[in-house]
C-alpha cells in the first residue's frame, strides 16, 4: 500500500460509523410507498424532455447518487449526508410546484426523512453514552484509533445439531457435546442418546453448553504511538502481530517510513479460467458504461481504473468425490452394491476489487465438473454448487452485470471444454444462515425466492442471446413430472412431452433422452401409466378401493405384463436380488415396486454432492420400502403396486405447476421448447428449482 493508500483507508474507516446509521434509512426512503422510483435515480433532461431542468435546478442530486458516496466514504460528516438527502426533496419541490404530484410525493418523502433522522439523531446520542460507560475484558473500556468503537462482535455462527433432526439449534438455548469428539446435539436428540445410559456415564461423556458466545474482534498495540486498535481496522491478522507493529496512522504520518508492499489478490497464480474471465468482466465494463448517458459516464481515466481494480482468480482447483446415498447406489450399479463413488473436480473461483489500497473479496463461485470417467446421469455435466456475494462492488450499478458475466463466462469456458450440460440451484439462504462468507453486512438483503429464480431468469436469457446455453427446464419438473401425471387435460401433457423432445442428433450424449422418437422417457410417458386418467383414480382411491381396483387391473394389464428389460435404460435392468444378502435393496429395487417412469427419472437425475434432488431420491425410495412392509389391505396384489406407484408420483409435492415463461425461447437444438419453472401456487410447501441447462454446441 502507498501512502495515499492508507490515508483513504483511515479516513473510509473513520466514516465508516455513518453507513451503519444512515444505510438503512437511505433504503428505506428509496422503497417508500410514495417513492414510485422517481428519486432514485439521476435526472435525465433528454430522456424525460425537459431541457429547462438545470437552468432550474444548479445541484441535481438524488438518493442512489447519496447511498453510492455514502458506500464508497464520500461523507464526514452527518451533516453533509443529512444536506444531501434533504436537497433530493428540495430540488423535486422547487422544479415541480404543487399540486403536482412529485411536489407531493417529495413532501410526504421529506417528513419521513424528518421523523427518521430524528430517530437517528437519538441513537447516535444513546450510542455515544452506552460507548463511555462500556467496559469488557475485551476492550477495557479503550476505544479503536482508526474506527473510534469499542468492542467489535461478530455474529454468532449457525450451529446446526448432528443427531437425527440436523435442525438448526437457536441462538441462547442449550445444547450438548461430547468430550474428546466433535459435534453438537440439542435437547430432543441429547434425550434420544442419553436413553439407557446411567446417570455417572452421561456427566462424564456429554457436556452441557448454551448457544450464547460472542466473539469480539482482538486488539493490536501500536509499538510508536502505543494506542490500541482493532486487528482488522490495523490490517493485520492476530497471529502475525510482532512487538514492533507501527499503525497505518503512524505508517502515514511519519515521511521517512515507506511501507513494506504487501502481496494481494494480483500476486495469486493465473490460469486460462482466470484470464478469460477476467477479460470478459473488463469488456463488460465497458458495454455498461457506453449504456449510461454521456452525463453520468465516468471519464476514461476513471473507467480504467475501475477495469483495472477487477480481479479473478481460480483459488482452489481439487479432485475429489461424492459417495452416492446407500439407499440410491444400487440403481446406479451393475452389480448392485451399495457403495459407489463419483469423481469430480472442484474449482474456487473468487472475485476481488482492489479499492483504497485494499483487495475486497465481492464474489465466491464453488463448482463441480464430472468428465466422462463417471455414471451417465452425471457425465459431461457441470454443477454450480455453492454462490455468494457481499455490496460492496463499486460503482454499484455493475454488480448485476458482472455477477451474470462470471457464470455466463463459466459456462462458455466450459462449454469450450466439451461439457454439455450445467445444473445451477435457484435456493435461497434463509436469514442469518452463511454459506462461504462467514458473515454478511447488516444492510444486505436476502433475496427471496422470486427475487432469486427472476435473477437467474435474467442470466439465462442473456446466455442464450450470447450463444451459450441452447435450452433450460427445471429439473424438478422433470423429475417428478406432475403436470403430465396429474393433468387431465391432454393439451398440457402434449405439451410437457414436447418441452423434453430433442431433435435427432442433437445431444445424444444425455443419458435416458437420445433424440426422438422412442426415448424411454416419452415411451413411459406415453404408456397407460401415464394417461390422463390416473390422477382422477388417485384421488378416489380412499374413496372407494373396491369399485376402482378392476378399472385398474383392466386398463394397466398389459403394463404390469411388459417385459422392462426390453427398454433401453440408462443403466443395465436389474434382476431380482437375493433378500437375505440385500434386504433393503431387494424391497427397494423389486420390478414390480418400481415403474419404467420411476426408473428412468430417477436414473436421469444427475447427483450432486449436497443437492436436494438425491434426497429426494432417497425420500421415495424409503417410502416405496416402508409400503412394502405394512400389512396389505383385502384387495389384489396388482392393485396396491399401481396404487403405490401412483401415490409415488404425485406425492411430491403437489402445489407445483408448469408455467411457459414469456422470455424469449431457449431452443436452437430442442423442439417446441419452453423456459420452465416449478412456481409454488400455494404456500403449503416452499421449494426452489434446479435449473438444467443444456450448454450450445
Amino acid at each position: 500500500m502507498t501512502k495515499q493508500e492508507i490515508i483513504n483507508y483511515v479516513s473510509f474507516l473513520k466514516t465508516r460509523n455513518l453507513q451503519a446509521y444512515f444505510a438503512p434509512l437511505i433504503q428505506l426512503l428509496m422503497q417508500h410507498k410514495d417513492n414510485h422510483g422517481i428519486f432514485n435515480t439521476p435526472v435525465d433532461p433528454d430522456v424525460q424532455n425537459l431541457p429547462t431542468y438545470y437552468s432550474i435546478i444548479k445541484k441535481p442530486m438524488d438518493l442512489g447518487t447519496v447511498r453510492d458516496r455514502l458506500a464508497s466514504g464520500y461523507y464526514t460528516s452527518q451533516s453533509e449526508i443529512m444536506d444531501d438527502i434533504s436537497l433530493v426533496f428540495r430540488n423535486a419541490q422547487k422544479f415541480n410546484p404543487a399540486p403536482h404530484f412529485i411536489y407531493l410525493c417529495a413532501s410526504s418523502l421529506s417528513k419521513v426523512f424528518e421523523s427518521e433522522a430524528a430517530k437517528i439523531q437519538t441513537r447516535i446520542e444513546q450510542n455515544r453514552v452506552n460507548q463511555a460507560n462500556h467496559f469488557c475484558s475485551s476492550c477495557r473500556g479503550t476505544p479503536c484509533r482508526i474506527c473510534g468503537e469499542k468492542c467489535l462482535r461478530y455474529s454468532p455462527p449457525v450451529f446446526v445439531c448432528d443427531g437425527d433432526c440436523h435442525g438448526r439449534i437457536l441462538r441462547c438455548s442449550t445444547y450438548y457435546i461430547i468430550r474428546g469428539q466433535k459435534g453438537r446435539y440439542c435437547q430432543k436428540c441429547y434425550a434420544k442418546k442419553i436413553a439407557g445410559m446411567d446417570k455417572a456415564d452421561r456427566k462424564n461423556l456429554l457436556v452441557k453448553k448454551k448457544n450464547d458466545e460472542m466473539f469480539p474482534e482482538s486488539w493490536v498495540q501500536c509499538s510508536r504511538c502505543h494506542e490500541w486498535l482493532h486487528c482488522i481496522c490495523g490490517l493485520v491478522h492476530p497471529r502475525q502481530v510482532t512487538n514492533n507493529y507501527v499503525c497505518p496512522i503512524c505508517l502515514s504520518e511519519d515521511p521517512r517510513r515507506i511501507p513494506k508492499p504487501v502481496q494481494g489478490a494480483a500476486a495469486i497464480p493465473t490460469c486460462s479460467l482466470s484470464e478469460y474471465l477476467t477479460e470478459r468482466v473488463r469488456q463488460r465494463v465497458d458495454e455498461v458504461v457506453q449504456k449510461l448517458p454521456k452525463r453520468f459516464r465516468p471519464s476514461e481515466s476513471e473507467q480504467t481504473r475501475i477495469k483495472q481494480s477487477l480481479i479473478v482468480r481460480v483459488v482452489s482447483n481439487i479432485t475429489t468425490s461424492v459417495t452416492v446415498k446407500r439407499s440410491i447406489a444400487p440403481l446406479f450399479t451393475t452389480n448392485h452394491s451399495d457403495e459407489l463413488s463419483l469423481p469430480y473436480r472442484s474449482k474456487c473461483i473468487a472475485f476481488f476489487q482492489h479499492r483504497n489500497g485494499v483487495d475486497i473479496l465481492l464474489f465466491v463461485l464453488y463448482v463441480h465438473e464430472f468428465d466422462e470417467n463417471t455414471i451417465p446421469a452425471n457425465r459431461r455435466c457441470v454443477y454450480i454448487s455453492y454462490l455468494d456475494s457481499v455490496h460492496f462492488l463499486s460503482p454499484r450499478y455493475l454488480r448485476t452485470p458482472l455477477y451474470h458475466t462470471l457464470l455466463n463466462g463459466y459456462l462458455a469456458y466450459a462449454k469450450s471444454n466439451g461439457y454439455c450440460r450445467a445444473h445451477i440451484w435457484a435456493c435461497p439462504p434463509s436469514r442469518g444462515d452463511d454459506y462461504i462468507f462467514p458473515h454478511h453486512p447488516r444492510d444486505q438483503r436476502t433475496p427471496n425466492a422470486d427475487h432469486l429464480i427472476g435473477w437467474y431468469r435474467q442470466l439465462l436469457a442473456e446466455a442464450v442471446e450470447a450463444g451459450i446455453v441452447s435450452h433450460a427446464s427445471c429439473q424438478l419438473d422433470e423429475l417428478l413430472h406432475i403436470n403430465a401425471v396429474r393433468s387431465n387435460n391432454p393439451d398440457i401433457n402434449q405439451r410437457q412431452i414436447r418441452c423434453f423432445s430433442i431433435r435427432e442428433g442433437a445431444e445424444t450424449e444425455l443419458p435416458g433422452l437420445p433424440g426422438l422418437p422412442g426415448t424411454p422417457l416419452e415411451r413411459a410417458q406415453g404408456s397407460p401409466f401415464s394417461l390422463s386418467s390416473c390422477s382422477s383414480v388417485y384421488e378416489t382411491e380412499n374413496e372407494n378401493d373396491s369399485e376402482v381396483g378392476m378399472d385398474i387391473i383392466n386398463e394397466n394389464e398389459a403394463f404390469f405384463s411388459s417385459d422392462i428389460s426390453s427398454m433401453s435404460l440408462p443403466t443395465p435392468s436389474i434382476p431380482s436380488i437375493d433378500s437375505t444378502t440385500h434386504p433393503s435393496s431387494a424391497s427397494l429395487l423389486a420390478s414390480e415396486s418400481l415403474s419404467e417412469l420411476e426408473r428412468v427419472l430417477l436414473l436421469t437425475v444427475p447427483y450432486f454432492e449436497g443437492d436436494y434432488l438425491p434426497c429426494m431420491g432417497e425420500d421415495i425410495m424409503d417410502e416405496i420400502y416402508q409400503d412394502s412392509l405394512k400389512p396389505k389391505v383385502v384387495r389384489s396384489v396388482r392393485i396396491h403396486r399401481l396404487l403405490t406407484s401412483r401415490r409415488l408420483l404425485s406425492r411430491a409435492p403437489p402445489p407445483f405447476l408448469l408455467r411457459p415463461s414469456t422470455e424469449p425461447s431457449f431452443a436452437t437444438e430442442f423442439s417446441e421448447t419452453t423456459f420452465c419453472s416449478c412456481l409454488p401456487s400455494s404456500s403449503v410447501v416452499t421449494r426452489s428449482p434446479c435449473w438444467r441447462i443444456l450448454l450450445a454446441s
